[in-house]
């Protein structure tokens, strides 16, 4: 677009936290993902991970894809393809042992912050904005490599104490989200550009 990149700045999304906090009791005894379907947001390895995991040991996966596709029949795992309320998605988030978001690529990847917000760890992909929300915060995986995913959704089901610090760690970063602090930047810099003209 020939833009000059001095004038481009980068404003986070906000969340809603009247929805999306930590409760004191959760389950923690499942695997939670959500997404609209598109082909990037990576399903098929994310299942290949899954199945690859002792099938004794292994949580249950909860994928909520509202008109997904394909049937799934991996013992396991429960799909729901209608969509639900916001209030629904944020209870499977704070019950959830993990987060797992394998895309390829997001844009901004709200669910990130949303699950992070409810203490929730997260497992996500290198690259686009999965990286540079979560890195330092959670797992990052290499997206088309089936043993990362396999190996981080094992680690975070059976290790306590990594358990305990993703999730302080999503609670932390989860703070340097909200949309008034969006709002705020936005009157900020676009004031910036009204002052300079």
């Amino acid at each position: 677009l020939h833009l000059d990149t001095h004038k481009i700045r980068t404003i986070y999304h906000g969340y809603d936290s009247k929805i999306f906090y930590p409760v004191p009791e959760r389950s923690n005894d499942y695997l939670f993902h959500v997404s609209v379907f598109q082909p990037v947001k990576n399903i098929p390895v994310l299942l290949e991970a899954y199945k690859q995991l002792d099938l004794s040991k292994r949580l249950p996966l909860i994928l909520l894809i509202p008109e997904y596709p394909n049937k799934i029949e991996i013992e396991g795992v429960t799909l729901i393809q209608k969509p639900v309320s916001q209030k629904e998605i944020a209870h499977f988030m704070q019950h959830a042992k993990a987060f797992i978001l394998p895309s390829v690529r997001e844009s901004f990847g709200l669910p990130i912050i949303e699950a992070m917000a409810t203490g929730t760890p997260i497992i996500t992909s290198f690259g686009s904005a999965c990286e540079e929300i979560t890195k330092g915060y959670g797992i990052l995986c290499r997206p088309n490599h089936i043993e990362d995913w396999s190996s981080a959704i094992d680690k975070i089901s059976t290790d306590r104490l990594l358990w305990n610090e993703l999730h302080q760690k999503s609670i932390e970063r989860a703070k340097d989200f909200s949309w008034e602090k969006c709002a705020e930047e936005h009157y900020s810099y676009f004031n910036e550009l009204i002052t300079k003209k």
